[in-house]
């Protein structure tokens, strides 16, 4: 009985770490990096159309994802450092049939997560809770229909196998 409502609860900790996730990726998809005529950036108002007859808003366009056009001084390295034990944790998915994303950087950063969380001794339930939320969201954008409770417990053990090291 104990063991049932711990899982009813810890995947309603999941539900709502995935609704947190989804949340703040759409919040911090409407930031903008526009500078005001005052010099600050932040965020800034849309234009409105009050009053005038078939004006329209400026199309959004996507931020360029490159670092290499960064000002000098800009924080941060042009090519941030890439694990070099990254194509053995995405062999180590490919090998258990989990997909991923992309080229596999939102998979590594699940992976690196499991790592930290891990070193800094976080209680199994909670990495546990957390990686089930992300692996969830990345099944999503994988397009997969792989159970994401599955791909929880591959994304751990095969992240401590190949990256915590």
């Amino acid at each position: 009985m104990f063991s049932t409502r711990k899982r009813v609860q810890a995947r309603q900790t999941a539900g709502a770490a995935l609704s947190f996730l989804a949340v703040t990726v759409l919040v911090a998809g409407c930031g903008s990096n526009d500078v005001s005529e005052s010099g600050g950036a932040g965020l800034t108002t849309p234009p409105t159309s009050a009053g005038t007859a078939g004006s329209q808003m400026p199309a959004a366009t996507a931020p360029d994802e490159t670092l290499q056009n960064q000002p000098s001084g800009f924080p941060g390295p042009a090519h941030p450092d890439v694990d070099p034990n990254a194509p053995l944790f995405l062999a180590a998915l490919k090998k258990s049939d989990v997909p991923y994303s992309g080229n596999g950087n939102n998979a590594v950063s699940i992976g690196e997560y499991v790592c930290a969380a891990t070193r800094d001794r976080i209680d199994e339930d909670r990495i546990s809770i957390n990686v089930l939320a992300m692996a969830g969201n990345e099944q999503q954008l994988a397009q997969s229909q792989f159970p994401p409770d599955d791909a929880t417990k591959i994304y751990i053990d095969s992240a401590r196998s190949t990256l915590c090291k």
